[in-house]
């Protein structure tokens, strides 16, 4: 659990942070400040407590004690996270705001936008959850449902809906969504690039 936060909140001071080095002071802001990572450090928390703890009486008074942050997230921010989901370490949630994200599988160092839902959909023998891979790009307003995989290093464009599987590196858009782009690279919107101050030339 410690280790998979550790990575969460590095994630989360590199891509806020707008010089290379920040201060201590600019790590504890990143770190008090957004609300979306303590939503999933609240999540890794009860995921591990239901996983780890044998006693039942035990896991059952951790989940009443956290109920009110969990409403709290729920109700102020709009992220939900099942307690279910096994998401790997690095995750990090752009923006706070319509986030549903039910008990799914994701891989290390994916990255989601605001008003994203992923979570059980389909029909039949389609009926199911997402299995997504490592270092997943998923823009705003997108859905994604249905017993489907994405491979790793995909990119999925702001509002598309998917419920059909896709291959590794490939950029997928629309609705219903479609591969528009093969052998893509999301290293640079996953981990972002840094901009410093003495980088900005002014146009004249």
């Amino acid at each position: 659990m410690f280790d998979r936060i550790k990575s969460d909140i590095h994630r989360y001071i590199r891509l806020d942070a707008d010089v290379a080095n920040p201060s201590f002071y600019a790590k504890a802001l990143i770190i008090l400040g957004e609300a979306p990572l303590h939503a999933l450090i609240l999540y890794r928390f009860l995921n591990w407590s239901q996983r780890k703890i044998k006693i039942g009486v035990i896991r059952k008074l951790i989940t009443i004690i956290t109920i009110p942050f969990s409403f709290w997230y729920k109700a102020i921010w709009g992220i939900n996270i099942e307690t279910e989901a096994a998401i790997g370490k690095g995750f990090y949630i752009g923006h706070p705001g319509g986030i549903h994200i039910g008990p799914i599988r994701m891989g290390e160092n994916c990255n989601i936008g605001h008003n994203v839902t992923i979570g059980i959909g389909g029909r039949g023998e389609a009926r199911g959850i997402p299995e997504i891979g490592n270092q997943v790009w998923i823009g705003a307003l997108s859905v994604i449902f249905g017993k489907i995989s994405i491979g790793d290093h995909t990119t999925i464009l702001p509002g598309t809906i998917l419920s059909k599987s896709v291959p590794d590196h490939v950029t997928v858009a629309g609705n219903p969504g479609r591969v528009i782009l093969h052998d893509t690279d999301n290293d640079e919107i996953i981990f972002g690039t840094i901009v410093r101050p003495m980088d900005f030339k002014p146009e004249i």
